[in-house]
């Protein structure tokens, strides 16, 4: 006797069965959002344009492992490589998910690896949501940047983003609409830890129910990221 088709389960490019701690949780994201940013390239390019990172080849990677003069091992979430000709631009990720916060010691000790490291950059992610890129969540020495790029992007910037990449200006290539459309599920789903958006009322929650009816308008997406 066949089973009743309505009540499968549709199997998930990035699923997020069997996520059960804040480690895993971290973990996972960092591996759905990078693997996504360098199979679309237009989502890349877009979450990257104020950090000034060229349009390139994409590579990313994840769980870099660094040590530092003391022999101490550092594992930042991953990095986004961008190469153009022989233009090559790098930056060094970490992530937090659900109420973690980025912690000014950590950031502090990144930017002294990517600086020793050459990479340009650091891009951090979590739900503290800020008014734009620059105006970052935690307290940062200005000596340490010495031209390094620091930027902050919350979950609901990252999934704005998504939604207008994937609904409005649109992805020609239909393999990579379904990739970014399932990173759209994934960080919609509360297992995700990156969809702390409870605090944020009605708003948050009209731009949600639209984009899963796949009714949302561009204006309703970009207001607050």
């Amino acid at each position: 006797m066949l089973v009743n088709q309505d009540e499968w389960t549709p199997a998930r490019l990035l699923p997020t069965a069997g996520i059960r701690n804040q480690k895993e949780q971290e973990r996972r994201a960092a591996l759905a959002l990078l693997a996504v940013m360098s199979a679309v390239p237009d989502f890349c390019h877009a979450l990257l344009s104020q950090m000034k990172a060229p349009k390139g080849a994409i590579s990313t990677f994840t769980e870099l492992r660094f040590r530092d003069g003391d022999d101490k091992l550092h594992i930042p979430d991953g990095a986004v490589v961008v190469e153009r000709g022989k233009t090559r631009w790098s930056c060094l990720v970490e992530i937090k998910t659900g109420n973690a916060a980025l912690e000014p010691e950590q950031v502090s000790r990144y930017l002294d690896l990517a600086r020793e490291h050459g990479f340009d950059g650091l891009l951090t992610i979590s739900n503290e949501i800020r008014s734009d890129p620059k105006t970052l969540p935690y307290a940062v020495d200005k000596r340490k940047l010495r031209g390094l790029t620091v930027y902050h992007l919350s979950w609901w910037r990252v999934l704005t983003e998504a939604i207008v990449q994937h609904r409005f200006r649109g992805i020609d290539d239909p393999d990579q609409a379904w990739i970014l459309n399932e990173l759209i599920r994934y960080l919609d789903d509360d297992r995700s830890g990156a969809s702390g958006f409870e605090g944020m009322g009605a708003e948050w929650v009209r731009v949600r129910e639209s984009a899963r009816n796949q009714t949302l308008r561009a204006s309703g997406t970009c207001q607050r990221k």
